[in-house]
């Protein structure tokens, strides 16, 4: 018998090992592969699945050569720890290498991703067989092994907690397009797990020698499988893999697919690694308190049954929440009572491998130990990649399909993403678990290593529990979370009938007005102003210009970031002006307020919005104020502004129209009411030519926007908006005043009065800029105007009282 006291620091050493391989390597790539490899590196759904089958069956090869190899090692630092210390840089290194994105064609992308995916999967075989057998060479102690199980897994999942909590703030941090994102995040979470495997190794210690460590034979291998606890217990070891494969590999999906995007709560934006982070934090914590809910239990397998009683009971209540962000907090509470159960369960399988190993030196004279804890890590990845090529494979055939862009960038066709498809990714996350964990109490009910229950009333503690969970559950299902819209609209919907703009049956021609960037004049961006807009100016439409950048921060302390640096504070504004207008019957545009596509970004965007506001008919989206550059996933933009080249327009248009279809797709993915859509043409909204003679096609309640600034456009753009609309083509004037084109300068009234005729002749809405107090001749209001009105005439501005006045 070794002595039961081991220090404090070697127990927080042995947890640095899975902090590395289980709480960022195998966390990174259970949960941000799938899609990684999908939606970003460019693989289709079938190569994905076949890539993760084939590794598969790599594993099952060289996982027991590696327990065999390991078993049979002998060095000054033991038999299992050198493993750990000259396999950590390599384990680093390959799985940053598998992070990066190469700029290869399709079939260079393919072998490169085979190849270091293969790469990763040895390498991970060599580090996490040595370290899962450690374990059993570290004490003989059986409440040991336990304390060092629950120290291992709290460290995973300790670890896995920070790695999802901080994934979408690096990725914010670094930038750039997201293959370069993850290519950094590669590097930088490759060189902490190599970190911490070098540390595990180093100040671990190996007390004991296996029994035999001679090179096994054929007959040895035969043994194993007549051991009936290693087959039960490493089948179950699949299947617990199974459960936590098929929730964390759809997850991203889930958030995309179901709930449209990242759902915003007040300042609190749930993605993908965010909502598992919830999970991870109760798995650290019920990880924790795993030995003693076994102590109490009275046996490792009556712990394993009741911890798989309680992921049955909530994954099943699960499929019962409605398919709405309205219900996220929900979907988060049972995140977390499905994570107790996985929390409790995780530690007790390592150690009932070691009980495995001990019942083989009893029946066969050979402890095999790393041959039976290279089965753990052969089931820990069969279970986990077997599930993920699945998950490929069912949305394949449940109709999702990948599509190229004119960038030849490989992303989901948002068009594909249909009931089927949102149904069959509910229930992977779900109910098919929920399946699974019933095999994993079965095959834990058989499972022949066990000690009796002490008596009756641990078995009462854990129908207590198990009641406790169902009553918890039944409580997340039963209170629907608050409507996020703030009030139902009673106006009629939206639609374009040739040139002309429908509300329901009466064709209506707006005057309308627009709020200034968000991000420079935030302070009017709230419900009053908006009521004031409606009742004392008689406004029936109105425009929130988000900004995409920080313009005019440099020259403006204290103003804020654009959408691209300050999501959750832009989000947060335009909701207040949106709420507004539905609560005052009004309508309105959603403004991409950018000189610069930003395509992903937009994406992000009109896919939050739409999935708030689905259905509400007060939206209208504005895909692109005033395009001039195109920005493309390595970071750089292309600037299309010049008017006098042909060609370069005609190149940016076509540009624009992959842009619009792509958000048009997202938006109406989402929202099914067909909302009305503005798109914008080259060069601040000045080439209308363009879109008359190639109109994006497919979408038919589409209108394109001309801007215009009557002291600067005259009669040149109003014939060309003239004739575009002469040749059938909708347009709707979005921003527009009777300055100068700087906004500032002397108003020209003439011009300003030839664009109203234009428009009221045509039946052209017109969007005038802008509710703001800069000191320029288009801002309406001055300094000291209050920032939810109503104004008094004091603080009106010139233009603010003729369009106060053109609008009534």
């Amino acid at each position: 018998m070794t002595d039961k006291k081991v220090r404090f620091s070697e127990k927080i050493a042995y947890a640095l090992g899975d902090a590395a391989a289980g709480g960022i390597v195998w966390k990174v790539m259970s949960i941000a592969f799938p899609l990684f490899f999908t939606n970003i590196f460019g693989l289709s759904f079938a190569d994905a699945a076949m890539l993760m089958l084939v590794a598969r069956l790599f594993d099952v090869v060289t996982d027991p050569i590696m327990g065999s190899l390991a078993d049979r090692t002998r060095s000054r630092w033991g038999t299992y720890r050198p493993w750990l210390i000259f396999g950590a840089i390599p384990f680093g290194l390959i799985f940053a290498l598998l992070l990066y994105t190469p700029d290869l064609g399709p079939a260079g992308k393919r072998i490169y991703a085979y190849t270091l995916y293969l790469m990763m999967m040895a390498i991970y075989t060599a580090v996490n067989v040595p370290y899962g057998s450690l374990l059993g060479v570290m004490t003989d102690d059986d409440n040991e092994k336990n304390r060092f199980s629950s120290y291992r897994m709290v460290g995973a999942y300790a670890m896995g907690f920070v790695t999802l909590l901080s994934f979408p703030y690096l990725q914010k941090m670094i930038g750039g397009s997201d293959a370069h994102q993850y290519a950094v995040l590669g590097a930088i979470l490759g060189a902490v797990a190599a970190l911490l495997t070098l540390l595990c190794g180093l100040f671990t210690k190996e007390r004991l020698k296996p029994v035999r460590a001679e090179k096994y034979s054929f007959s040895q291998f035969v043994n194993l499988f007549r051991n009936k606890p290693w087959l039960i217990l490493t089948t179950a070891g699949i299947f617990t893999n199974f459960f936590n494969g098929f929730r964390y590999a759809v997850v991203g999906y889930m958030i995309d697919y179901c709930l449209d995007g990242n759902v915003t709560v007040g300042s609190l934006i749930i993605n993908y690694t965010v909502l598992m982070a919830f999970g991870e934090v109760t798995c650290m914590i019920f990880g924790a308190l795993s030995p003693r809910f076994t102590t109490m239990i009275g046996s490792k397998r009556g712990a394993f049954i009741g911890s798989a009683l309680i992921c049955i009971v909530t994954s099943t209540a699960f499929f019962f929440i409605p398919m709405d962000p309205a219900w996220i907090w929900a979907m988060v509470g049972m995140v977390v009572l499905t994570s107790m159960g996985i929390g409790l369960y995780s530690p007790l399988l390592w150690s009932m491998y070691s009980d495995v190993a001990d019942y083989s030196t009893e029946k066969f004279g050979t402890s095999s130990t790393g041959l039976i804890f290279s089965s753990g890590t052969m089931a820990q990845k069969l279970g986990t990649a077997l599930s993920g090529s699945l998950i490929a494979m069912l949305l394949g055939l449940a109709g999702a399909n990948m599509v190229t862009d004119a960038m030849g960038n490989t992303s989901i066709d948002p068009s594909s993403v249909t009931d089927s498809v949102r149904n069959m990714v509910w229930s992977l996350f779900s109910l098919i678990p929920a399946g699974i964990a019933v095999v994993m109490a079965l095959l834990a009910y058989i499972y022949p290593i066990r000690k009796k229950m002490n008596d009756m009333k641990k078995r009462q503690v854990l129908a207590t529990a198990v009641c406790l969970v169902l009553l918890t559950a039944g409580c997340f299902c039963l209170p629907k979370v608050k409507k996020i819209a703030t009030a139902e609209s009673t106006l009629p919907a939206l639609h374009v009938e040739g040139t002309r703009l429908y509300a329901g049956d009466e064709e209506v021609c707006f005057n309308g007005l627009s709020y200034g960037w968000h991000n420079i004049w935030p302070r009017f961006y709230n419900e009053e102003s908006v009521a004031t807009l409606k009742d004392d100016w008689g406004v029936k439409i109105v425009r929130a210009a988000i900004g995409s950048d920080d313009i005019a921060k440099g020259d403006n302390p204290g103003i804020h970031g654009g959408y691209r640096e300050e999501p959750e504070y832009a989000l947060e504004h335009l909701f207040k002006v949106i709420d507004g207008a539905i609560a005052n019957d009004m309508y309105v545009i959603v403004d991409w307020h950018s000189h610069v596509s930003y395509k992903e970004l937009a994406g992000e965007f009109f896919r939050t919005v739409a999935t708030r506001y689905k259905g509400v008919p007060n939206l209208i989206y504005e895909l692109y104020n005033e395009p001039v550059c195109f920005s493309f996933e390595d970071g750089s933009e292309n600037k299309y502004a010049d008017l006098g080249n042909p060609q370069r327009m005609e190149e940016y248009w076509d540009m624009l129209k992959d842009y619009a279809e792509y958000l048009i797709g997202i938006i109406t993915s989402i929202d099914d009411r067909k909302p009305l859509i503005l798109m914008g043409c080259p060069a601040w909204d000045q080439r209308i030519d363009l879109p008359a003679a190639r109109p994006v096609e497919g979408y038919d309640n589409l209108m394109y926007t001309v801007h215009f600034y009557a002291a600067t456009h005259k009669d040149e753009l109003r014939n060309a908006t003239q004739a575009a609309i002469d040749s059938g083509l909708p347009v709707f004037i979005s921003e527009c005043a009777a300055c100068e084109a700087t906004g500032d300068g002397e108003m020209d009234m003439e011009s300003w009065n030839a664009w109203n005729k234009l428009a009221k002749d045509n039946g052209v809405s017109m969007i005038v800029w802008s509710l703001s107090d800069k000191d320029e001749t288009c801002s309406m209001l001055t300094r000291e105007a209050s920032s939810e009105g109503p104004w008094s005439e004091e603080h009106i501005k010139e233009w603010g009282r003729i369009a106060k006045d053109w609008i009534k």
